[in-house]
């Protein structure tokens, strides 16, 4: 009877797979991601729904101005997302970069010190 439900338990185990990803590489792949979507959507017309030619067609001239205004102001919008979200990215590379380079500036000078025989103090 234990072994039923050794077996039962064993069937309601759900595994799922997680890959191990460093939080700052998550985060830059989301927002490469999230920039490929909002490049996609001024591709197609800037998010914007656009009206069909019938609609265009009877609006009146206020109504025309009105829907462009508000087409162009959520195209800029999506721009300063993109903007923002590319200035966000450079900047986490930059960071990355940084300190890849302090990590083989310690590494060369760790190298240097073990030929010329002297401990590094520094270093915990």
């Amino acid at each position: 009877l234990s072994t039923l439900r050794y077996a039962d338990r064993a069937k309601k185990i759900k595994n799922a797979a997680v890959v191990n990803e460093d939080p700052q590489d998550k985060l830059i792949r989301q927002l490469r991601e999230e920039n490929e979507k909002l490049k996609a959507l001024l591709a197609e017309g800037g998010g914007v729904a656009t009206a069909r030619p019938e609609a265009l067609a009877t609006m009146t001239e206020e109504e025309r101005k009105a829907y462009d205004s508000e087409k162009e102001k959520l195209r800029r919008s999506h721009e300063e997302e993109i903007q923002a979200m590319e200035a966000a990215l450079k900047d986490m590379q930059r960071s990355w970069e940084e300190r890849l380079a302090e990590a083989k500036e310690g590494r060369r000078r760790s190298s240097a010190n073990s030929e010329d025989g002297l401990i590094d103090l520094t270093k915990p």
